[in-house]
Formats: C-alpha cells, structure tokens, sequence
C-alpha cells in the first residue's frame, strides 16, 4: 500500500536523505517502476536525480532507513551485473517457502550433499558427528563433532 501524504497537517517526524549510486546503475534503477515499488515498500516519498546519481528519500526515519538499505542493497548487489529484473528482484523479493542448499565438493574424499531448506527446518549441520546432517570423514583430525551449523 503506498503511503498518503496530507500535506495541510505538519509531517511528524519527518526527514530527508540523499542516497549516491553508481552512474552506471543510473538508467537501471531510475524507473518509475522502481520508484513505485520502493515508495511501496518503505513508505518514503522518492525522488530520482539522475544527473547527480542520488536518490533522495522523504520521510520518517524509520522510512528513510528501510529506503536507504534497499537503494544501497541494490548498489552493492549490481556490481556484479545489472539489470532491470535483478533490480526489481532486490526491491521486491519474492516470498519462498524452501530453498534447495547443495554443496558440491571440489575434494574427492568429501561426500555431495542436497538439502531442502523451510521455515520447520531452515538448519545443515556438518561435522564427524552421526546427529549432524552430513557427516564428514575425520582422516586428519581437523574437523569437530559438530564442526558447523
């Protein structure tokens, strides 16, 4: 739901941030589309300047924060290649209800490991011990009863 502003009432509390990106995320992020979605899901107002590379945000601090973790998850996560999908993804993730963790092992002494992941049972544990989930053979003694959780 997107917040309404009234503006014949003084806004309590009410801030303003400037938040820099890279120029390259510039054409990606600044959308209307990407506007919307994030007026949505922090409440802050929002306003793109592209010449600059700053989002500026207005609103309540707590607002301005949730707005500013989400600009700034955005840059950090584009360094690694950008696109408008990936962009909406980090604004907008979806809800999941598993994940599937797969660990390969690059050592053929290491045995391949597939777990689904839910809310009941978000935890793998490792280590030479037979209550963990995947049990690692201790040829070298470096690896504890429950090494990790």
């Amino acid at each position: 739901p997107r917040p309404s502003f009234d503006f014949a009432k003084p806004a309590r509390e009410s801030a303003d941030l400037s938040v820099e990106v890279q120029k390259s995320l510039v054409d990606v992020l600044m959308t209307t589309e990407h506007r919307q979605i994030l007026m949505d899901e922090t409440g802050a107002h929002v306003e793109w300047d592209p010449e600059a590379a700053k989002v500026h945000l207005i609103g309540a601090p707590e607002h301005l924060e949730k707005a500013r973790r989400l600009v700034t998850r955005c840059a950090t996560h584009c360094c690694w290649g950008q696109s408008a999908e990936k962009v909406k993804r980090i604004l907008k993730p979806q809800m999941i209800e598993s994940v599937v963790c797969r660990l390969s092992p690059m050592d053929s002494t290491l045995p391949p490991y597939r777990k689904q992941l839910t809310l009941p049972n978000p935890m793998v544990t490792i280590g030479k011990g037979p209550e963990n989930n995947l049990i690692i053979p201790n040829k070298y003694q470096t690896v504890s009863r429950q090494h990790c959780i």
